[in-house]
């Protein structure tokens, strides 16, 4: 595939020298030159935002920096989300991944001054939290398609533009120095920045250097329930005689809090050589790094006492169900009869739990840009480049759990309360000692690669057929994605380490010159519950390990009655400690803690390789229809792709469990390479109509035929971790359609001031292709022999197990239909005493058709689209001093579709900033995000349904505060 894309460049350079090319932008400008205009205060970005939109020739909406390296919004998606018609999903509190009109992910391309940036991100959605607002200009969102612009972007295409040193004065510097402090964290972290920039040679040579260093401190406290179970049946007396048949009760209530250090840096340089008004040579590269360590320390599986496959069912004391059957109320554990002939389980399970993410990557573009003027009447640009992603955590993410039990536990959730009141007989850990569970270390290493070259003409023909563009091109992108994880998850599994078990009581030994003793007990002795062995025997956990402490859990009343406070595994000293158990078991130099090491998953590894390549022809006609101007687009894109899905095919090397009907794992054979292609190639055509009704009044239409290409992860050839006891295995679909749709807008734009204009405009996407995700037809059956991870079971068997697949496909389409409205207004222009106050109001409605459903067939909107959505900012400017105040919200909208799909609810979020101006060159600022410290929360169900409004999760982020100064020669 190498081969084709360089002999494509090749043939492209030799066009590019005797024909006629021109940059692909997006269609913002009429000749699609890369126009950076510098602009100072929230008034000049506000009024060249709109000057940008009235002179564009498609439907597009801009975000213009107020200021070299001062984007409106500190982060570059918070900025989107002023746009009308876009949603901002954050990550820990701060904004990451962006949605339009409904559509995220992969129904959106963004670029980076008209090129692809890799991304490490599973599919092909970029996380937008690697680039530095600083190195932002300006930000454009074309909504209606044109065939100079890339396919792929159903909802939109988002182009991030950096200044360029040409467009900018001589000398032209900026500094930028931060404090920012996270209210939850408690911490204070620097925000740095600067650009530089110098012309030579008689301004012919012009270079450009910016670096940023960014450190954040973040912390999110959140509840969260996993799963329902709509089937539970309550039997008080353990007598056959139900209390309550198929009442619902929730399970894995868990308490998280998320503390998490974000590190970015990098810088861009930008080199442009003018030698005539013919030709311009560029040459330009980004480089960031992203480096963050997330920690969640979970007291967790509070109320996972419904569930039989992991536990035994519990023995129910007593319950509170209202008419529907919703148990809002549980007490279970000891019945006073511990080996009672009916009693299943004599106590209630808990478990504290710690997660590390990190997550470690560097961002690269690097290209180079030839423009040359053939003619008075002809222009040629040829632009190549190549972009890089990479992730390395491989063997740095784990997982550590600790198990104990308390002899009764209760939980009340009537009243309607938002949390339940959580009760234990005793405090966790004091009877029953905490034992070691479930260990993993677990990570992925990415790679993503874009190599690109295309070439654009414009020929500038007059009259009325204005602008004839055409142009071609091709990219290969390459993405890997490699998953490592511990395959010996018997290790240190209920007493046992390596090959050696442990009974229980004391064992002791000398380590590295000290005394070490590990004890071994168990939650239930042999003979309690009719059994004969101990049950849940393991390695006890030292007091000592226990030093991470969550203080303040949903705080400040946000909560009552659970837990606000508990001491969490130490990550360190719990590794530690377990090096020093494996020394017990086989002397000095023991290989058991190595068991634990993550190593390649052949079957949950692959690689997607993509082809694409395109050609186009657009047409600018111009004429009038009465008084009345207009600008007819015409264009027509052909595209053709080619793909390629790597992975591997595995036979079982052995199954891991308790018996055979508890299978906790399995280990796979050396993979043997497979792969699967397809191609597919698409007509898309393009009409853009723009009518200037009067001198202040545009009127537009657009039509095209567009696709998406279906997410790179989801053509993945490979499966994910089985979940051995539910028997399922979620997998990808290397045949899978390219979305594909019709869609059309139409908007009227008044323009009827310095700093006003009134904005309407309704669009119909027709989307005829669609990908879903859901439960498979086919199944998946694994083989192999068996290995008991305790030893009362019976050896040397084999089993098949037969898997059902869930994961996506190709589904019946569906519809997106909505209005959007736009109004800004500078205050001003009314009274005198107005004069610097104004503001800028946006809402989009947008509703979907499709043929998804839930378990109860009711039908399921297309996921991340919000019915309603608002922006409303409020702002006073004059020379010294600036203000603004933002506030976002969206309606609720479906996170995870399927049987039990998960909604998120409305949320708003209330940003503000200010400035002061001592001189031109010297500026005080300050500001503020999430200063509602709103709350994030979703719930099951909608409309009806067994779960509707139970909670999935609830979470608070805190509010962040930035004060500094910005420089400017």
């Amino acid at each position: 595939m190498r081969k084709s894309v360089l002999a494509a460049a090749s043939l492209i350079a030799l066009a590019g020298i005797t024909g006629v090319v021109h940059a692909q932008e997006t269609g913002v400008d009429g000749a699609g030159e890369l126009e950076v205009i510098v602009v100072q205060g929230i008034r000049g970005s506000l009024g060249e935002a709109l000057r940008i939109k009235r002179d564009s020739d498609a439907i597009v909406d801009s975000i213009v920096a107020e200021d070299i390296g001062k984007l409106p919004d500190v982060n570059v998606a918070e900025a989107l989300q002023r746009v009308p018609g876009l949603a901002v999903g954050r990550d820990s509190g701060e904004g990451r991944r962006i949605s339009v009109r409904g559509l995220a992910g992969s129904f959106n391309i963004t670029t980076l001054n008209g090129r692809r940036l890799a991304t490490e991100d599973p599919g092909r959605e970029f996380s937008y939290d690697v680039l530095a607002s600083e190195l932002v200009s300006r930000i454009d969102v074309t909504k209606s398609s044109q065939a100079r612009l890339y396919e792929g972007g159903i909802g939109a295409i988002i182009d991030v533009r950096t200044p360029k040193p040409l467009d900018l004065d001589d000398r032209t510097s900026q500094l930028s120095a931060y404090g920012v402090a996270d209210e939850l964290a408690e911490e204070t972290n620097p925000r740095l920045s600067g650009v530089y920039s110098r012309r030579f040679a008689n301004d012919t040579i012009g270079v450009l250097v910016s670096a940023n260093y960014n450190k954040r401190a973040l912390r999110q406290d959140e509840a969260k329930v996993t799963e329902y179970d709509r089937f539970y049946d309550v039997d008080l007396y353990q007598d056959g005689s139900f209390e309550l048949l198929d009442g619902t009760i929730p399970r894995a209530f868990t308490l998280i809090q998320t503390n998490e250090e974000r590190e970015r840096y990098g810088g861009t340089f930008a080199f442009q050589w003018r030698p005539s008004e013919r030709v311009e040579l560029s040459l330009d590269a980004l480089y960031s790094v992203y480096d963050t360590t997330n920690t969640q320390n979970v007291f967790g599986n509070v109320l996972d006492q419904g569930n039989p496959i992991y536990w035994e069912e519990p023995t129910t004391i007593a319950f509170n169900a209202d008419a529907d059957g919703n148990i809002l109320g549980l007490t279970w554990g000891d019945d006073n009869d511990p080996d009672g002939p009916f009693t299943r389980s004599e106590f209630a399970y808990l478990d504290n739990e710690v997660y590390t993410f990190p997550r470690i990557t560097e961002t690269l573009l690097v290209g180079g840009n030839l423009e040359y003027r053939v003619s008075e009447n002809l222009a040629s640009n040829i632009d190549v480049y190549y972009s890089e992603a990479n992730r390395d955590d491989s063997g740095d993410g784990w997982v550590l759990k600790a198990r104990t039990a308390v002899n009764t536990a209760s939980y009340d959730w009537s009243n309607g309360r938002e949390f339940p009141v959580l009760t234990f007989s005793e405090a966790p850990g004091s009877q029953f000692p905490w034992t070691v569970g479930w260990l993993e270390n677990r990570g992925n290493d990415v790679k993503d690669s874009i190599f690109e070259a295309k070439i654009d003409n414009v020929w500038e023909v007059g009259e009325n057929l204005e602008v004839v563009r055409f142009g071609a091109g091709v990219s290969e992108q390459n993405k890997r994605n490699d998953h490592y994880r511990t395959t010996a998850i018997d290790t240190y599994f209920e007493g046992k380490a390596g090959d050696d078990w442990f009974g229980l009581g004391e064992h002791s030994a000398t380590i590295n010159g000290q005394p070490f003793t590990l004890v071994v007990d168990a939650l239930s002795p042999i003979g309690d519950s009719g059994f004969p062995w101990e049950r849940f025997r393991s390695f006890v956990i030292p007091d000592y390990v226990f030093t991470n402490r969550v203080d303040d859990f949903l705080n400040s009343g946000k909560s009552t009655g659970i837990p606000t406070q508990w001491q969490n595994l130490n990550v360190d000293e719990m590794l530690q400690w377990l090096r020093n158990v494996g020394q017990v078991a086989d002397g000095d130099n023991s290989d058991d803690f190595d068991l634990l090491a993550g190593t390649l998953s052949p079957v949950e590894s692959y690689s997607v390789e993509e082809l694409a390549a395109w050609g186009y022809v657009e047409t600018d006609i111009v004429g009038e229809i009465g008084t009345m101007d207009y600008l007819l687009n015409l264009g027509l894109r052909i595209s053709h792709t080619e793909q390629t899905s790597n992975g591997a095919s595995a036979a079982v090397r052995e199954f891991y469990g308790r018996f055979l009907s508890d299978i906790l794992g399995v280990t796979f054979a050396e993979g043997t390479p497979v792969s699967e292609s397809k191609s597919y190639t698409e007509l898309l055509p393009s009409l853009n109509l723009k009518v200037d009704v009067t001198d202040d009044t545009v009127a537009r239409f657009a039509a095209s035929r567009v696709i998406s290409r279906a997410p790179i992860g989801d053509l993945r050839l490979a499966l994910d971790r089985p979940n051995f006891r539910g028997g399922n295995i979620r997998v990808g679909n290397p045949d899978l359609d390219p979305f594909k749709a019709n869609q059309y807008d139409a908007t009227l734009e008044w323009y009827y001031g310095l700093e006003g204009a009134l904005l309407i405009g309704a669009f119909y996407k027709d989307i005829d292709t669609f990908i879903a995700n859901g439960q498979r037809d086919e199944t998946l059956i694994l083989s192999g022999p068996f290995t008991c991870t305790v030893d009362f079971c019976v050896p040397g068997q084999s089993t098949s197990k037969t898997f059902s697949l869930f994961g996506p496909f190709n589904a019946e389409g569906g519809s997106i239909k909505g209005m959007e409205f736009s109004w800004q207004q500078g205050l001003g222009e009314f009274a005198d005493q107005l004069e610097g106050f104004g503001f800028q109001f946006n809402t989009t409605y947008a509703d979907s058709d499709t043929s998804l459903t839930d378990g109860q067939g009711k039908e399921l909107p297309i996921e991340g689209q919000s019915e309603w959505s608002y922006n409303l900012i409020a702002y006073f400017e004059n020379d010294r001093f600036g203000a603004r105040l933002a506030y976002n919200w969206r309606d609720q909208y479906l996170l995870i579709s399927g049987s039990d799909p998960v909604y998120h609810d409305p949320i708003g979020w209330l940003d503000a900033s200010l400035y002061y101006n001592f001189n031109d060159s010297l500026s005080f600022n300050v500001y503020g995000g999430n200063l509602l410290d709103s709350e994030d929360k979703a719930t099951y169900g909608r409309e009806g349904g067994s779960f509707n409004g139970y909670m999935n999760f609830a979470g608070y982020t805190g509010r962040q505060i930035g004060v500094g100064l910005r420089a400017k020669f």
